[in-house]
């Protein structure tokens, strides 16, 4: 056995004030969706950045593995102990969760920004991201997603009816080669009905024919049917802001506002 596998927990100190670090309440009502792995790897992203009074950290995979050393030899943390695999698994799942974003992975180490998924979207720009502005794409075309997140309700909220509920399903061909099983799915109409009376029915399609553009984008959320982009449309509003800058092909979308 490993020196950290043999090594005994001490227990606990018997002032909690001065030995704790942030942990969000909200999490409280969610543990019961999060795996073993998961929730080892989600408590080891919150303790480098709401611990540290911060909202994103870059975190290798080694790191997550065997935790991280000082330079004068002092171990910071241990890390979760859990597999290479099962850590990846852990962060798929909590980036399809939407606890987590990731983005910027780069060399052979896999280090990645992470990301906590905050209310509202209110994401922050982090030192990584801000130090390396996202590369051009040749495409002159800009995404607009000014009114990405709005909440105006607009003037046909009571619109919605079961062409609309067919044309809007079969936008999903470009993302889903079998997405006609969504038109037998009541779920998947009833996801597009509350979309297309919050937003419109022109934000919503508008943003499903932009899917096509980003799903093969690192880091983009894949969403391949209604329940999809209704579930992770926090995680493309995210996408979408950091990729401002960046272009699309136009011939495909006008514009992207849900």
């Amino acid at each position: 056995m490993s020196e950290q596998q043999q090594l005994q927990f001490p227990g606990f100190p018997e002032k909690p004030i001065e030995n704790y670090w942030q942990y969000p309440k909200i999490v409280n009502g969610f543990w019961h969706q999060l795996t073993g792995a998961e929730q080892k790897v989600l408590d080891y992203i919150l303790r480098h950045t709401w611990g540290y009074n911060k909202n994103s950290d870059t975190i290798s995979r080694q790191q997550f593995q065997y935790g991280i050393k000082k330079r004068d030899g002092e171990w910071l943390d241990k890390g979760t102990g859990l597999t290479q695999p099962s850590i990846s698994r852990a962060l798929r799942g909590l980036v399809d969760k939407g606890f987590i974003l990731r983005s910027g992975r780069r060399g052979k180490k896999l280090i990645s920004e992470y990301t906590l998924r905050l209310i509202k979207n209110e994401q922050p720009p982090s030192k990584e991201m801000s130090n390396h502005p996202p590369k051009k794409m040749s495409n002159p075309y800009t995404i607009n997603t000014d009114t990405i997140n709005t909440n105006t309700i607009p003037e046909n909220a009571n619109a919605f009816s079961d062409k609309d509920r067919k044309e809007l399903i079969d936008l999903f061909k470009e993302v889903n080669p079998n997405y006609q099983i969504l038109f037998n799915r009541r779920n998947q109409g009833e996801a597009l009905k509350r979309m297309v009376l919050k937003f419109g029915r022109e934000k919503v399609e508008n943003t499903i024919k932009a899917l096509s553009q980003i799903i093969n984008k690192p880091f983009a959320p894949r969403i391949t049917s209604p329940i999809q982009l209704e579930n992770k449309l926090g995680e493309l509003v995210a996408f979408y802001n950091q990729e401002k800058g960046k272009v699309v092909d136009k011939s495909k979308i006008k514009s992207v506002r849900v």
